[in-house]
């Protein structure tokens, strides 16, 4: 059945299982297109002259390891994070669960109050399930911290185009959405 909206039709919460755009669609300044699930959130996105993708990945943490008289933490996750090495600027949020146990002299908000960045690639974080980041206080012994069920680890990738340019190459950044040259 076909149902006329009008010419302009305003809609709060509007949900659409499919979608056919017979001519075209234009979707407004800083408009945003989202898809995946809890763990796998998936953006398009405008800024300016700016087009781009955005990725949160989740990843569940396993544990945390310290060593003592030094504030550099490791973290293992379940899971791969699947970077080489290779990037600048990662930064992590650590969210939900809690730590538990022995904290190793650590406060809990050194871990979950801010943006932890990955450190300086080395030959403990490049494993496929490990990355380190600083805390500003040295831990009091060498250890496991451990975890509750649903702490995560949450990373923000964009990889963008800017159109303003005069050659267009993709671009990578992370934790921020990138800025354009063209407003």
């Amino acid at each position: 059945m076909t149902t006329n909206l009008g010419k302009h039709c305003l809609a709060r919460d509007f949900l659409v299982e499919n979608l056919f755009v017979s001519n075209s669609a234009t979707i407004p300044k800083m408009a945003t297109l989202s898809h995946g699930s809890a763990n796998h959130e998936h953006n398009l996105s405008s800024n300016g002259s700016v087009v781009y993708f955005k990725y949160a990945m989740i990843l569940e943490v396993e544990k945390f390891i310290t060593t003592n008289n030094s504030s550099s933490i490791r973290v293992i996750f379940k899971d791969t994070h699947h970077f080489d090495g290779s990037e600048a600027g990662v930064k992590i949020q650590f969210s939900g669960g809690s730590l538990t146990g022995n904290l190793r002299g650590l406060n809990q908000d050194e871990f979950t109050s801010t943006k932890q960045e990955f450190d300086t690639w080395d030959t403990n974080s490049m494993s496929a399930k490990n990355i380190t980041f600083d805390v500003t206080t040295p831990a009091t012994s060498h250890g496991d911290v451990t975890v509750s069920d649903g702490m995560v680890g949450t990373i923000l990738i964009y990889k963008y185009l800017d159109l303003a340019g005069p050659s267009v190459a993709w671009q990578i950044t992370y934790d921020q959405a990138p800025a354009s040259l063209h407003s």
